[in-house]
Formats: structure tokens, C-alpha cells, sequence
């Protein structure tokens, strides 16, 4: 079982280091959004640091089985969804519009496959609570994203 769970914990790792990278590609794509960017991708990339350290207390079992999540096959789209979109950034000469549109599918898609209901719950753990701070992170990138394409007036898939 740990050696499962510890594939699981991996994969989510990646997850957050490649849309960390993604964001960092984004930072130096879009000069007038560099700052914006570049917060999401210190975030994501603190978010794999927290997973580390998660991982190091799965080795020790005393990360508990709930908070990772039961469908590999999940976290495997999750991270296709987020490689594939670090792809299209290298390699396609895409608009504004068209990256926050995909970083909205990757903060969607990544606060949700990886965190259980639990998760939402008040607990003494401190290691449950770091992981609850990754889900408030990804819920406020999301926030961060709208509010930008809000101020800046871009025409998004999905929004007003």
C-alpha cells in the first residue's frame, strides 16, 4: 500500500513542479503579465516543496491514506493535462487569453483531483494542514486568474 501511495504522491509532485515551470515559461512569454505569473509559479513550485516534505512522512507512515487520492487514473490526467499544456506554451504561439484559459483548466483540475472532501475539515494534524494550504492556494489562483482577466478586460472561454 505505501508503495502505492507513494506513486500517487509522485505524480502530484510533478504536477505541481511542471505548472510551476509552465508559469515560468508564461512569465517570460508575457512581459506585461510577468509579475502575475510568476507568483502562480512560486506558489506552485512551494506547493511541490510541501508535497516533499509529505512524502518524507508517508516513508515514516505517519501521512494518513485519505488525503491522496484513490484514482491514479485521475492524477495521471491531471498530469497529462498539465505537461500537455506546458507543450502548447513552449510550442504554440498563443494569446493571452488562450494561457489563462488554460491555467484556469489547470488550477480547476488540479485543486480537485487531489484532495478529498476531508480535506475541507478542521483538524490538529499539521501535516493535513499544509496540504489544506496547497487546496486554499489553488482555490485562490483560480481568484487570481478571474480578477486578471476581469481587469484586464481579455475574452475567456466560460466568462463574462
Amino acid at each position: 500500500m505505501i508503495k502505492t501511495l507513494s506513486e500517487k504522491v509522485k505524480v502530484c509532485i510533478a504536477i505541481e513542479a511542471t505548472t510551476a515551470e509552465t508559469y515560468h515559461l508564461l512569465s517570460s512569454r508575457f512581459p506585461e503579465a510577468s509579475a502575475f505569473w510568476r507568483d502562480l509559479a512560486l506558489s506552485e513550485e512551494n506547493h511541490a516543496n510541501i508535497l516533499v516534505v509529505g512524502a518524507g512522512y508517508l516513508r515514516n507512515d505517519e501521512l494518513p491514506e485519505f488525503i491522496v487520492p484513490d484514482s491514479q487514473e485521475l492524477i495521471d490526467n491531471t498530469f497529462r493535462l498539465v505537461r500537455n499544456a506546458k507543450d502548447r506554451v513552449r510550442q504554440e504561439d498563443l494569446s493571452l487569453a488562450d494561457v489563462l484559459n488554460l491555467g484556469l483548466e489547470i488550477e480547476n483540475s488540479t485543486a480537485e483531483s487531489y484532495f478529498q472532501e476531508i480535506m475541507l475539515g478542521e483538524t490538529d494534524n499539521p501535516i493535513i494542514s499544509r496540504l489544506q494550504q496547497i487546496r486554499k492556494d489553488e482555490l485562490t489562483h483560480v481568484k487570481k486568474m478571474e480578477d486578471f482577466i476581469k481587469k484586464t478586460k481579455i475574452t475567456v472561454r466560460g466568462m463574462n
